[in-house]
């Protein structure tokens, strides 16, 4: 089975290969700088890394050194996807009418050759951790740019790889950023650098209605199985799973920007916490007319969205709880918001050998 992963736009016109190669970038550098721990790679401006970071990891609060599970990498794409500028490096006729591939019986695989550019933060709190990240970006920089392939892109019944180009420029230790006074209280050492991307749009439609070029309708899909395999290896967390398929991938690459919604918590007992949310009126229309509220990532309850509170009952008596609500959104996004409270003290309270009280 393949499914599409959604977006704000109609599938049908635009390429979903750019998402495949975010996650080939961060399964690149979580190979070859955190030991395989694709978790240490977060999608976020350097000025919100911290805040996404304890987002990711359901955690609330003022950031601390201990909550941000030092070492980790933020990167944040600058721009739009551009055409690549290389001398002779765009072909003709792979955009206009495509190369017939044995793979795909021989029909036509149309593509562009583009380019974009990420902003990138390594954060470690240890000398000793930041000169090894330091040096293994120095492997990568040197001495050329790295090629791969990353596969598990589907088109017409056949996977195959695409091409990624990537190059480290700026590489600095220890940067002035925009936290710096934070970083330098708390001993946090920043490594920053740009990364350029060179990659292939495909598929891309005719310019107008009227064009003839484009025959086929057929687009590319990230497989059921690519999606399925990249959350187990970036969360390792057995709640991401296929009835949540969809939910999580459209939650990390397709945020609502509009929605400007929150969830608040407004009452704590021994064995109650109730919730509150909300957002912008001006979004109405564009959502579910529920909201999913995920109790510790196992409980899950369908509320009215209007309604904009909810009381969870029969909970354990101090206990840590992390709450997050989804907005879905009529296209398919997911937009999400996490709140964490800790229970209070058991309200009985025996003493011994007074028979009768409490």
């Amino acid at each position: 089975m393949e499914i599409p992963v959604q977006s704000y736009y109609d599938q049908s016109k635009f390429s979903n290969t750019f998402y495949l190669i975010m996650i080939a970038i961060e399964e690149y550098f979580a190979n070859n700088v955190f030991r395989s721990d694709l978790t240490r790679v977060v999608y976020a401006s350097e000025k919100f890394a911290f805040r996404q970071r304890l987002n990711l990891l359901a955690k609330a609060g003022q950031p601390s050194i201990q909550e941000l599970r030092l070492p980790f990498m933020s990167y944040f794409r600058q721009g739009n996807w551009e055409i690549d500028d290389r001398a002779a490096i765009q072909n003709a006729t792979a955009a206009l009418s495509g190369f017939p591939d044995s793979a795909i019986a021989y029909r036509k695989l149309r593509f562009l050759q583009v380019k974009t550019r990420f902003t990138c933060t390594c954060f470690a709190n240890a000398d000793s951790d930041a000169q090894l990240m330091y040096e293994a970006l120095l492997w990568i920089q040197q001495p050329a740019p790295k090629q791969f392939q990353f596969g598990s892109m589907e088109y017409l019944g056949s996977q195959f790889d695409i091409p990624i180009h990537l190059s480290i420029e700026g590489l600095q230790f220890n940067p002035d950023t925009t936290e710096k006074d934070w970083l330098v209280k708390n001993r946090v050492v920043p490594i920053k650098f740009d990364i350029v991307v060179r990659s292939v749009a495909m598929a891309q439609r005719p310019q107008s209605p009227e064009s003839s070029i484009f025959s086929e309708q057929t687009f590319p899909f990230i497989t059921k199985k690519v999606i399925l395999d990249y959350l187990a290896y970036k969360y390792q967390n057995t709640f991401y799973d296929e009835e949540h398929i969809d939910f999580e991938v459209t939650g990390t690459f397709n945020p609502d920007p509009t929605l400007n919604g929150s969830l608040a918590i407004s009452q704590v007992t021994n064995t109650v916490i109730t919730v509150n949310w909300n957002y912008n009126p001006a979004s109405d229309s564009y959502y579910e007319n529920t909201v999913k509220l995920v109790l510790n990532g196992i409980k899950e309850v369908d509320i009215v969205r209007n309604f904009k509170t909810y009381t969870f009952t029969g909970l354990s008596p101090e206990s840590l709880y992390n709450i997050t609500i989804w907005f879905i959104a009529l296209t398919g996004q997911i937009t999400k918001y996490i709140a964490s409270a800790t229970t209070t003290t058991d309200a009985s309270i025996n003493l011994k050998g007074m028979v009768g009280w409490k």
